[in-house]
């Protein structure tokens, strides 16, 4: 994997990159996760699902969560355990508003991500969200 956090057992590995909320941060997180995807063994296919999944995550946050703010980051963290793979989109901007005026419901965005995804997950508490999505690791199993 890329880097191990200190202190982290060797089977399990982190990785976290922090970048302002514009377009590009899209590009530089979905080419990170998309490298960690292949590193635990996902096919071209599933690959290019975390790709897609990593986009739209990051795509919501640029153009939702600072609304009327100073622009904020977004910040993406991998962490790979035993069969997992554990991907989180994060911002510290206005939270998720259902029915806002700039996003009509939940959008397109969220339930594509939950199709590619195992698993998702949204945390949202007015003061940030942070969408948690989950893919198999198969490289990363414990025997």
């Amino acid at each position: 994997m890329r880097e191990l956090a200190s202190g982290e057992p060797p089977d399990v590995a982190r990785w976290t990159g922090r970048f302002p909320a514009v377009p590009e941060a899209a590009y530089a997180l979905r080419g990170e996760m998309a490298a960690i995807a292949r590193e635990c063994g996902l096919q071209d296919h599933e690959v290019d699902d975390v790709k897609l999944a990593v986009s739209e995550a990051v795509t919501n946050a640029v153009r939702h969560a600072y609304n009327g703010r100073d622009r904020g980051d977004v910040i993406g963290t991998a962490h790979v355990d035993d069969g997992t793979l554990r991907i989180v989109i994060a911002d510290a901007g206005n939270g998720l508003r259902q029915g806002s005026s700039d996003s009509p419901g939940l959008g397109r965005g969220l339930p594509l991500i939950a199709r590619l995804s195992k698993a998702l997950e949204v945390v949202s508490n007015g003061a940030g969200t942070e969408i948690r999505m989950t893919f198999p690791c198969p490289a990363s199993v414990s025997s």
